[in-house]
């Protein structure tokens, strides 16, 4: 029985050494499609959390072992403005990393005291500051703004419908600037008319 936990002990021990060899590990990191997020900002992020200064059994930056789907959600969850990340490695034994990013465009305002960005899904991702030649359909309500609204999605089971609604007033000849939920079942539409 000693022989045997001595022997599993070696084994993993064997395994673990290996995980941490240099030849095993990602030493670079790459950001493509950032633009309004600092590409660095996210490469730093994925690099603290590679190496979080924990030494656990298996090296989390092990080029086979890194855990690319928890990076992807967790890039997501912590920067808003960004939709969408992929991981990928050039080759099977690359130690270089690149991650793509897609940022979210915006769609409309979202307005209380202060104004917000909202794609298209009605995901607030950002305060919006000045927006030159353009202009945006504005939203308010929906939700208490006591706090910050980024990273909340404005009326997540209406706001599809709601679109459609402003679409539908345009096809028939009126132009609404937007809408407020009054509650969680009543809107008023604004039209540049008034």
């Amino acid at each position: 029985v000693v022989f045997c936990l001595a022997l599993i002990g070696a084994a993993v021990y064997g395994v673990s050494e290996l995980s941490y060899s240099p030849k095993l590990l990602i030493n670079n990191v790459s950001v493509v499609g950032a633009k309004e997020v600092p590409p660095k900002l996210v490469r730093v992020y994925v690099e603290t959390k590679l190496n979080d200064g924990t030494n656990p059994i298996l090296s989390r930056q092990n080029i086979l072992l890194y855990p690319r789907a928890f990076l992807e959600q967790s890039i997501i969850k912590y920067f808003p403005r960004i939709k969408g990340a992929s991981i990928s490695r050039e080759s099977m034994l690359a130690q270089a990393i690149t991650v793509s990013v897609e940022e979210r465009q915006p769609f409309a305002l979202w307005c209380n005291l202060k104004c917000y960005l909202m794609d298209d899904g009605g995901f607030i991702f950002a305060s919006a500051t000045a927006l030159p030649g353009k202009s945006y359909m504005t939203f308010c309500g929906g939700f208490s703004a006591t706090s910050s609204p980024i990273a909340e999605t404005f009326l997540p089971k209406d706001f599809a419908n709601l679109l459609e609604l402003t679409k539908r007033l345009r096809q028939a000849g009126f132009a609404p600037k937007g809408a407020t939920a009054d509650d969680d079942k009543d809107f008023s539409v604004q039209f540049d008319e008034g």
